[in-house]
């Protein structure tokens, strides 16, 4: 059973617009945008192990049919048939009853200064992909926060090492001793590790 891992909103100063025009389109760019959340979306899985189970993804998986199965997992990987929880999620987590709410809080987790963007980009594509499961967002719409973060985020990191470090670094200076702090280091460093790691595959910058 999908678990969804719950995250709990941190709002900062404001920054700038990113149009939606400046979408990248490159190969493989939406998969790309999806992967800005890894550990959100490994963990509400219920792990790296319990993924790759469901995914039917393992070390002998070569590049091509690892690629497939993560856009077939990892692309909108909340859906419309999860409404309930998602709806729950973002009340519970990020007081998010309706769309205005959801957009003004990924427009403020995109636009706004903070020293570590990339826990904020990761939180933005988590929260985009409930939106659209919550039925708050379109699939058009969702995808366009997407890709602008994915954008931002090839703007500000060479690659997803120096990327996932910011995000760690993020989330310790939101709660130093949040209980599951080890646990996402953790995560972060294993979805990376492996030989047939997408990430290893797929680099943030082509």
């Amino acid at each position: 059973m999908k678990v969804v891992y719950r995250v709990f909103l941190f709002v900062f100063a404001s920054s700038f617009l990113l149009s939606c025009s400046e979408r990248s389109d490159r190969p493989d760019s939406v998969l790309k945008g999806f992967m800005l959340a890894g550990p959100y979306i490994v963990k509400s899985y219920g792990g790296k192990a319990e993924i790759e189970t469901y995914m039917g993804y393992d070390r002998s998986t070569d590049e091509e049919e690892t690629i497939a199965l993560h856009k077939k997992t990892w692309i909108f990987f909340f859906t419309e048939a999860e409404s309930k929880i998602c709806v729950e999620t973002l009340s519970d987590y990020w007081d998010i009853t309706d769309k205005k709410g959801l957009t003004e809080t990924l427009d403020g987790l995109r636009d706004e200064p903070y020293n570590f963007k990339a826990w904020d980009y990761a939180r933005l594509v988590n929260n985009a992909a409930l939106g659209y499961g919550a039925g708050y967002l379109t699939k058009e719409e969702a995808q366009a926060y997407v890709d602008q973060t994915l954008v931002l985020a090839q703007q500000n990191y060479p690659d997803w090492k120096t990327y996932f470090d910011d995000f760690n670094k993020g989330r310790k200076e939101w709660n130093p001793t949040s209980p599951d702090l080890a646990e996402f280091n953790n995560l972060v460093n294993a979805i990376q590790s492996d030989d047939n790691s997408i990430y290893k595959y797929l680099p943030l910058k082509d």
